[in-house]
């Protein structure tokens, strides 16, 4: 199932004497169900908009004068499409057990206030799970972790 949600001025909701506008939000779906053999691929496009704009800009007043306000005019066109593609390639596995699995966090050691101010370290050690030492006064997992 693939899902492209866009903010639209169609059935907004406008407000009282403000002249507050809100915009709605412009949902396209495309679902399918399929079967295909571990490694294959299916690719699923669609979901094509097509959007065509035109403005017409002036200096107000003078560019209603015939002939001589086409030189205060400006012409604006825009043509804009989108169309998505989503390509799936399933792989089978075969089962893990939970003790066997490991979490990209696993071994990773945050660094003292000092070297992350000082020298702009974000770990002391990655990956050794036998060097890590723990950050004093923090429990449980906290932070970001960046490859």
């Amino acid at each position: 199932m693939t899902e492209v949600s866009e903010v639209s001025t169609e059935n907004a909701l406008m407000g009282g004497s403000g002249g507050t506008t809100i915009p709605s939000i412009k949902t396209r779906r495309a679902e399918t169900t399929l079967e295909i053999p571990s490694g294959g691929s299916v690719a699923m496009a669609g979901l094509i908009q097509e959007q065509t704009k035109q403005a017409i800009n002036g200096l107000p007043g003078v560019d209603q004068i015939p002939i001589f306000g086409q030189l205060f005019r400006s012409q604006d066109f825009v043509n804009h499409q989108t169309e998505l593609m989503v390509i799936v390639t399933p792989y089978v596995v075969r089962a893990v057990a939970q003790k066997e699995l490991s979490r990209p966090d696993d071994g990773f050691a945050s660094a003292s206030d000092s070297q992350s101010a000082l020298l702009g370290r974000i770990n002391r050690v990655y990956g050794v799970a036998a060097r890590v030492d723990p950050v004093a006064g923090v429990q449980g997992n906290f932070g970001f972790i960046i490859d």
